[in-house]
């Protein structure tokens, strides 16, 4: 899976003005060759986006048919025995004690209902309705205190299979770790960052480490006010960590987007024998690209041997002391569309790999960042530099600064004191002048095809 930004509708626009034959049957009529019915006729434009993205090389589905699958329940489950019971009593929910089957209890978030449940007890909708009134418009949470539901409940992702490579990886470390160790997965959700970034009241009462997984999104975020596709065959997941400000010195904030990837680019890497030659690197500030299986035998020059293979978007709330941070992941595993994937990847080495498994791939990553993240606490991403450096796409990358002289610059790296990206500029003959620049992730939008950094509108 992967998060893809949706190109802007003007530039599609001006794309198609150059009248292919393939939209000839789409775009009639209304003005501008812009049609007029488009804003009630739904299926037209999809059928224009879908002739957009094949004329862009890129695959889509091909049906126009306009359903909205029901959001799945949510299966929440623990590693260890009593975390799940332990997380229940941390946000207030109260279980019968006499025996009896215990009654489903409603957290009210700031846009969403929780429903919390027995995950081994069906309700009936007129009992949940007793409850939370119209049962349509809540968030059932199935909870699983003993053992993570049968692998027919989840079978897009197998959560006990999950749990048993987090155990493997766990135990290797001299050091007692928790990341990934209570998992909230559903087969169709929303979002992973929203449900919990959208809703204070729960995400404040979360432990670092707490993991949200889906299988699909309906309304996947990007930066900014990107959206992004999620098709089947991704891993998509976001983690909880809460990032306490008496670190803000040793180790800023700002750092924790480029840990994540430098985590993700890594457990691809090492997640088995072979796998170090699967030709991942970093796009500042938070993507994952691959290289294109035509040119793997180094490092190319032409920056469209890449193709975007994951990101990331990480959400901040503070309060009391604390980052409360939600950090998104999307990575392309075995899904063809709209790009490429990991499979697609392993398949191209010689010999060819087996396909990455979505279960064991997340247990390497949830370890790597966390055993990453509290060394990052203790010797700030200093520890990380050159590290990071071997997988980022940017060194010595001549681009243009989109400002008011279209200034050329050398990519130089990240600053280690506030995260930011630092530029030297060059005259006319492509000579450095002394003068150096610093951009901030969140204020600048890198165009890496083109070699543009500009100010994000």
């Amino acid at each position: 899976m992967i998060l893809w930004e949706s190109q802007p509708v003007l530039i599609v626009y001006r794309f198609v003005t150059g009248t292919p034959k393939q939209l000839s049957s789409i775009i009639q009529g209304g003005r501008n060759g812009i049609p007029d019915e488009w804003g009630s006729n739904e299926k037209r434009r999809l059928m224009f986006m879908s002739a957009i993205f094949k004329l862009l090389g890129l695959k889509s589905n091909s049906s126009t048919e306009l359903k909205s699958p029901p959001l799945s329940d949510l299966h929440l489950s623990g590693l260890n025995p009593g975390e799940v019971s332990d997380l229940l009593k941390t946000l207030g929910i109260l279980r019968n004690t006499n025996g009896s089957e215990a009654n489903p209890t409603v957290i009210e978030a700031e846009n969403t209902t929780f429903l919390f449940e027995d995950g081994g007890i069906t309700a009936h909708k007129s009992m949940l309705e007793s409850f939370v009134g119209d049962s349509s418009m809540t968030t059932r949470v199935k909870t699983y205190e003993k053992a993570p539901p049968l692998h027919e409940k989840t079978p897009y992702f197998n959560i006990s299979t999950y749990f048993q490579h987090l155990r493997s990886y766990q135990d290797q470390p001299a050091k007692k770790i928790s990341y990934g160790s209570i998992l909230l997965y559903g087969e169709l959700m929303t979002s992973t960052n929203s449900i919990i970034d959208k809703n204070f009241k729960l995400l404040q009462k979360l432990p670092s480490g707490f993991t949200v997984v889906a299988t699909t999104q309906t309304a996947a975020r990007g930066r900014g006010s990107n959206p992004w596709i999620s098709p089947l065959g991704g891993l998509v997941f976001s983690v909880v960590v809460r990032h306490n400000i008496k670190h803000a010195l040793k180790a800023p904030v700002v750092f924790i987007q480029y840990l994540v990837a430098l985590s993700i680019v890594k457990s691809i890497k090492y997640y088995d024998t072979g796998y170090d030659k699967i030709p991942i690197y970093i796009k500042w500030p938070n993507d994952i690209y691959a290289r294109a299986k035509s040119n793997m035998l180094g490092k190319p020059d032409n920056k469209s041997d890449f193709s975007k293979i994951g990101g990331i978007l990480v959400n901040a709330n503070f309060s009391s002391d604390e980052f409360f941070l939600v950090i998104g992941c999307g990575i392309n595993v075995t899904n063809t569309m709209p790009t490429t994937s990991l499979k697609i990847l392993a398949e191209s080495v010689d010999p060819p790999l087996p396909a990455y498994e979505h279960e064991r791939l997340l247990a390497k990553i949830m370890v790597t960042f966390e055993l990453h993240y509290a060394r990052f606490l203790k010797e700030g991403f200093q520890a990380f530099e050159q590290e990071y450096y071997k997988y980022w796409l940017h060194s010595d990358q001549v681009v243009n600064l989109e400002d008011s002289h279209n200034s050329k610059a050398c990519i130089q790296g990240i600053s280690m004191d506030d995260g930011m990206l630092v530029v030297s500029e060059l005259n006319e003959h492509n000579v450095r002048t002394g003068k150096q620049f610093k951009l901030q992730a969140d204020g600048n939008s890198f165009d890496f095809f083109n070699g543009l950094l500009r100010k994000k509108k």
